[in-house]
């Protein structure tokens, strides 16, 4: 009897450990994310940094802190339109745990000569992994990564379609597997020229 019951936690704990997330947990996960955006849009830190869990980023959590207090996050002003945060996801290498991309970006509306395309003044890029507890039914993000310097912008934005695979290529996997679908592709930043990095 001691073998049986051996046998069957064994393969009870087998099959919790190499158990996927369903798209209705993934769909947890991008409820959470949102409604993290949404409280920086609100400039309301102490909701985002405990829904993010942001309390072992040490290094910019001061700088993050005040950026979510920026105006420029919800008013219209100058050249730029209003700031605008989108969340995209990408796989990682372990199991059920992801690569989360918050990026807030003001879209110019002017053109620069020759260009078709428009660019884009980044506030801040925050990417986190984020995972869904099976046990805890909970989101657990970590390795929060703040980037606000002009190069770090400059250098996670060509990651994103100067590597494979590119921006299209992750996120479909995400839309395949789990029916995200994720913003259009973040556009070039203002300054970014074929001389940078």
């Amino acid at each position: 009897m001691k073998r049986y019951l051996c046998l069957y936690v064994l393969f009870c704990v087998h099959f919790v450990q190499g158990q996927e997330i369903s798209r209705k947990e993934f769909q947890k996960i991008v409820d959470e994310t949102w409604k993290a955006i949404h409280y920086i849009n609100k400039s309301e830190y102490a909701t985002v940094e405990s829904i993010l869990q942001l309390g072992a980023m040490n290094d910019n959590k001061e700088t993050f802190k005040s950026m979510t207090k920026d105006p420029e996050l919800y008013e219209v002003s100058g050249a730029y339109t209003k700031a605008f945060v989108f969340p995209y996801y990408e796989m990682t290498n372990q199991p059920n745990e992801f690569r989360v991309n918050i990026f807030a970006e003001k879209g110019l509306k002017e053109k620069n000569n020759g260009e078709k395309f428009s660019r884009a003044r980044y506030l801040f890029v925050l990417t986190a992994i984020v995972t869904y507890d099976l046990d805890k039914g909970s989101v657990v993000y970590k390795e929060h990564q703040l980037l606000t310097g002009e190069k770090d912008i400059h250098r996670w934005w060509l990651s994103q379609f100067h590597q494979h695979p590119n921006y299209n290529e992750k996120t479909k996997i995400i839309y395949d597997k789990f029916g995200f679908v994720p913003p259009p592709p973040p556009a070039p930043p203002e300054n970014l020229n074929n001389t940078n990095d």
